[in-house]
């Protein structure tokens, strides 16, 4: 795997780790970390060594937002020791630790050897329902219907307008600020 293999990258990495800890450029020490993991995923997929899910002519290993890691891939045993040594891997040189507690696992219907993924993994199966920043996860695609709770936060926001006489320029600091922070979380 790449990101345990360069030395260069391991030493940086470490550096980086020393330096997190309330310095101000520790948010961009942070991404740089993580692109790290991303271009070990990028690594492992493109040498076949773990297959991502395909869309059309792309294919999906995994997607990072803020400090939340998205896996996904073929469920198998091989590519559940692959993964684990990887965030072994990345754990140990970055010093950033998975969260099992915060972790689940969903598998798509059919799939064989759930329990022994899931202990290698070390990772709780979950078949209810996921939401991830206020969207529910599903094996279908999304209707409407899946962004009523979210579309609710912003209709109560609104209504806290309506008791208010905003200028027009108040009005878009409202939505600015109310809005696309609903949106953006």
């Amino acid at each position: 795997m790449g990101f345990c293999r360069s030395a260069g990258w391991r030493y940086g990495a470490l550096w980086i780790v020393n330096l997190l800890a309330g310095y101000p450029l520790s948010p961009y020490f942070f991404s740089i970390v993580m692109d790290g993991l991303s271009s070990s995923f990028d690594e492992i997929v493109s040498t076949n060594n773990i297959q991502g899910v395909s869309l059309g002519n792309a294919s999906i290993s995994h997607l990072l937002y803020a400090d939340d890691l998205l896996v996904f891939g073929k469920a198998s045993i091989e590519n559940a020791q692959i993964l684990m040594d990887l965030l072994s891997c990345f754990a140990d040189i970055s010093g950033l630790k998975v969260n099992n507690d915060k972790n689940t696992i969903l598998f798509s219907r059919n799939v064989l050897n759930v329990h022994c993924i899931s202990s290698i993994l070390n990772i709780p199966i979950t078949s209810y329902l996921i939401k991830y920043l206020g969207i529910p996860i599903f094996h279908r695609r999304l209707k409407l219907i899946d962004f009523q709770p979210l579309l609710q936060k912003i209709y109560s926001s609104l209504d806290g307008w309506k008791a208010k006489t905003l200028s027009f320029a108040g009005r878009m600091q409202f939505i600015k600020f109310t809005i696309c922070n609903t949106l953006g979380y």
